[in-house]
């Protein structure tokens, strides 16, 4: 996992320095806030410990609260792989859907209340998070829980995955609605003067075990279900980028960093 991680970060971090955000001569520190499911969460609570240059992760302390054991990218980002102070505010929670009124997730706490938390408690600038649109960056990394929420399929109603949906959704009619609700939140933020935003589209999870044991066809079919969600969110960064000229959005490809570790399996776990 270390090189899964090094790889991850390493394209994050060149695909933000590659854009040109500039900063205020006063900036001293970047307001990370970050929005997801359980590859996101690191269990931080608005009303716990706030970051501090001291303690930039604020609540919990660093490599807990997460789903891996230990930190993960939004620990990586804001701690080791940066070239100045990150702190992070991180309101994602695992097994969230983008909007539980599409696609019901694990959890009441979907993307869009993850979003209304943060206009509730961070939108106004307060003292424990003063962030401007030039030293605040806004990541997204959410589509790996979306499934329909009448899915009955005997396996997949245990564990969830984007590709669930395949199953009784058309991609190109259904996907479409999940990116379109994900932007209505990206405009949220933009409103509230967010300017720069960071989205991580969705792993090969096709490849994982579950799907796997299902047989190639529906490793296919979910893949392909997959992609066309990719494909829609990409349009909608390129979109918002379009009538926003004042913003900034970037994609990391995570699933091409995943793709080759998965390819590379029996070489990362010699490593």
């Amino acid at each position: 996992m270390k090189l899964l991680n090094s790889w991850l970060m390493a394209s994050a971090i060149s695909t933000v320095a590659a854009r040109p955000w500039p900063r205020a001569a006063n900036t001293t520190s970047t307001y990370f806030f970050t929005f997801g499911n359980s590859y996101t969460q690191t269990g931080f609570s608005t009303t716990g410990e706030q970051p501090s240059p001291s303690n930039p992760m604020g609540n919990p302390a660093l490599g807990t609260g997460t789903t891996t054991g230990g930190e993960n990218w939004v620990g990586y980002l804001t701690t080791a792989q940066n070239a100045s102070l990150v702190l992070s505010y991180n309101l994602a929670v695992g097994g969230a859907s983008i909007d539980n009124s599409l696609v019901q997730g694990s959890t009441d706490v979907d993307l869009a209340s993850q979003v209304d938390i943060f206009d509730e408690t961070y939108s106004s600038k307060p003292a424990s998070a003063p962030w401007s649109a030039e030293n605040s960056v806004f990541g997204f990394w959410i589509g790996i829980n979306e499934r329909n929420p009448s899915e009955t399929g005997p396996v997949l109603t245990v564990e969830l995955s984007i590709g669930n949906a395949f199953y009784n959704t058309d991609a190109d009619t259904f996907t479409p609605q999940l990116i379109a609700r994900l932007a209505s939140l990206v405009e949220r933020i933009y409103s509230a003067g967010g300017r720069k935003f960071l989205f991580l589209n969705v792993p090969p999870t096709s490849r994982s075990p579950m799907f796997i044991d299902q047989g190639n066809a529906t490793v296919e079919q979910h893949a392909a279900y997959l992609a066309v969600y990719n494909r829609n969110l990409e349009a909608m960064v390129d979109g918002f980028k379009t009538n926003h000229t004042d913003s900034v959005l970037s994609i990391v490809a995570v699933l091409v960093v995943v793709s080759i570790v998965v390819s590379l399996r029996r070489r990362v776990f010699l490593c």
